[in-house]
């Protein structure tokens, strides 16, 4: 996309007469900024009357000040239909291309004038909450929406990014900021606010787009935390090796906390269950450490599959209830474990 756009801005200004825009010089030097600014005052009225502030109405009428790409297909389709002269053509041609190279810099003026004029803390009051917290989630799938339950009581203020229509119906339900689009992408997550939020938790269901995103927030967005939801144990890893904040396996705590019900219900009170559950997760905390030093992803490359591994060693042996039980164990004898607590690759 980046390149089809490069190289269509290319060949607008290719498409430029420098001899016309040299001739006109003097009317396209007062055309181009009266157009610019006939755009702005109409895109700011018309969004003062659907009941936007007027700071977001100017903001918006500088970002659409310049002419749009669809003149280029317009303005020929008039010269084919002898409604505009060749020269008529030309000239218009220019100032489309001219707006177009000074309509970012005048929004970005107009931006830097209201940021000095009324400041940053209203410049900003769509994305910040009362008490200063922001949150933003990148997909409200079943993690995202547990993971926004616990925010909502506390009224965090929190912006849902993502790519399922249905998803963004269900966020809108709880009242929260919404944003439809790939939260994989810089521009989205600037658009959505992205650098003023606290917080970014990356719940999105995909490694590699969850993996994607959070090496583009540490290079775009150094300052703002991270969380991201891992989804498995080599997964974890590489969020740890991308700098995440805090990671957590989709499935871990809730596996954890389904052994300690199932202990208590062989007979453990809940204080011996506890212990047993916090010395699961320390072993599997010290281990996660080692791998995460040593590079379990080299080990990878050696063997044909992760396999579960036990943290302590097992005092009983296998024991087979058929014959058919005993073949598949005696099959997977030449895997090697690296694996963590009942996560194989999947």
């Amino acid at each position: 996309r980046g390149v089809l756009l490069g190289l269509f801005f290319m060949a607008v200004g290719m498409s430029l007469d420098l001899r016309l825009v040299a001739e006109n010089a003097l009317l396209l030097v007062i055309a181009a900024p009266l157009l610019i600014l006939f755009k702005i005052a109409v895109v700011a009225s018309i969004l003062r009357v659907s009941c936007s502030s007027t700071l977001e109405a100017v903001r918006a009428g500088a970002l659409l000040s310049p002419a749009g790409e669809f003149a280029f297909v317009l303005l020929p389709l008039g010269l084919a239909n002898g409604l505009l002269a060749p020269q008529q053509a030309a000239i218009v041609t220019a100032l489309a291309a001219i707006s177009m190279l000074l309509g970012p810099l005048v929004a970005k003026l107009i931006d830097v004038v209201l940021l000095a004029r009324i400041g940053a803390e209203t410049m900003d009051e769509d994305f910040d909450g009362a008490d200063g917290s922001q949150v933003m989630v990148i997909g409200f799938g079943r993690f995202g929406q547990v993971v926004t339950q616990a925010l909502l009581l506390q009224h965090v203020n929190i912006t849902v990014i993502d790519s399922d229509v249905e998803q963004i119906r269900a966020a809108a339900r709880f009242g929260f900021k919404v944003y439809y689009g790939d939260g994989t992408r810089l521009d989205v997550l600037r658009a959505a606010g992205a650098g003023k939020a606290r917080v970014i938790c990356i719940c999105v269901d995909s490694k590699d787009a969850a993996l994607r995103t959070l090496e583009m927030v540490k290079a775009e967005f150094p300052n703002v935390r991270v969380h991201a939801r891992a989804f498995d144990r080599i997964h974890a890893i590489e969020l740890m090796k991308a700098n995440v904040d805090y990671q957590m396996r989709e499935t871990f705590e809730s596996a954890l906390d389904f052994g300690r019900v199932t202990l208590e219900a062989v007979g453990l009170t809940r204080d011996e269950a506890d212990l047993v559950i916090d010395h699961v997760r320390d072993r599997d905390a010290q281990r996660m450490e080692i791998q995460f030093h040593e590079g379990i992803a080299a080990a990878l490359n050696q063997v044909p599959r992760v396999m579960p591994e036990p943290l302590i060693k097992p005092k009983g042996k296998p024991k087979a209830l058929t014959v058919e039980t005993q073949e598949v164990i005696e099959d997977g004898g030449a895997e090697v474990a690296v694996g963590g607590v009942g996560e194989p690759e999947r």
